[in-house]
């Protein structure tokens, strides 16, 4: 009885070593695999007494003040999304810094509620190209910052 009751518990142990490594392993996001589509969360934050926007993306989610490059290929939809607690109201545009790039051509469309959407043309080249994207905090202050969208 000894012997069986060790057994079962190294066999317990075992398949949960291995189930705990699998789900690990397997769990990689799906905008991490292909870039079909990539959010980015927003977040208002101040520093030093001005407004500042931290932002992550779906596929990294190391947080970065103002200066988030996120990488896409031709097709990708990207949404921006306000992240947990933004102290933010709503995005209110996104548009190209410069008019007439590849991967930004035109100001974005409204999608649902607090919610903005891009659709990277299949025809966009590689390179990185800045946009603007405005927003408006809880206290109806507006600001905008020029963050980039990368094709590799």
């Amino acid at each position: 009885m000894k012997k069986i009751l060790t057994l079962l518990a190294g066999i317990v142990f075992l398949t949960s070593i291995l189930v705990a490594g699998g789900c690990g392993s397997a769990e990689v996001p799906k905008p991490l695999q292909n870039l079909d589509v990539v959010v980015i969360y927003v977040k208002a934050i101040q520093i030093n007494g001005e407004n500042h926007l931290e932002m992550y993306d779906s596929n990294d989610s190391t947080k970065v003040i103002d200066t988030l490059v996120t990488d896409v290929k031709p097709g990708t939809e990207v949404f921006w999304v306000l992240a947990p607690s933004s102290g933010l109201e709503k995005v209110t545009k996104i548009k190209p810094k410069n008019p007439g790039g590849s991967i930004i051509p035109a100001p974005t469309g409204l999608f649902p509620t607090n919610q903005k959407k891009l659709k990277v043309p299949n025809n966009a080249n590689p390179g990185e190209e800045g946009y603007l994207i405005r927003v408006k905090d809880l206290e109806g202050n507006r600001w905008e910052i020029d963050p980039y969208l990368r094709i590799r």
